[in-house]
């Protein structure tokens, strides 16, 4: 997906009925989104962890259908300080 910064893109996964990581929440990538999915139904949302690149679009993606969403367990660990 792409993003509006210097990193112009996020890779992310849509497997079956899965999407792991959605994309920046805006306008341009939730367009995408609506373009590529079937008739919005999604049955889960795994986040690698919280970024807003990989985490922004979780709960509109989730709306539709109340699909859950679920986070790696290593993603607790992209919040931890050194």
């Amino acid at each position: 997906m792409p993003l509006p910064f210097e990193l112009d893109h996020i890779n992310l996964w849509w497997i079956a009925d899965t999407i792991i990581d959605t994309g920046i929440g805006d306008e341009t990538t939730r367009a995408l989104w609506e373009k590529i999915l079937p008739g919005g139904q999604v049955a889960r949302v795994i986040l690698t962890h919280y970024h807003p690149d990989h985490a922004g679009n979780a709960a509109w993606l989730c709306a539709p259908s109340w699909c859950p969403s679920f986070r790696c367990p290593t993603a607790a660990l992209s919040r931890a300080t050194v």
